[in-house]
């Protein structure tokens, strides 16, 4: 997830959760590896890796290309 995707459509409601969140941007694999060993408790990804992991779409995001 790029910056800008996380400002339109997570960053206001960080004020209304209930707990602390670190944000950390990095590349999926490494995400991946320590979400799997702990190190992470959520990741925000466009990619969807072969893990088992359960992948749940929170945004939609549709691009236009006009000329």
């Amino acid at each position: 997830m790029c910056f800008e995707t996380f400002q339109q459509t997570l960053e206001e409601q960080l004020p209304e959760l209930a707990f602390d969140v670190i944000i950390r941007f990095d590349e999926n694999q490494k995400m991946l590896h320590d979400l799997d060993n702990g190190a992470l408790d959520l990741i925000l990804t466009p990619q969807i890796g072969q893990h088992v992991f359960k992948f749940h779409a929170y945004s939609v995001i549709l691009g236009l290309v006009i000329g």
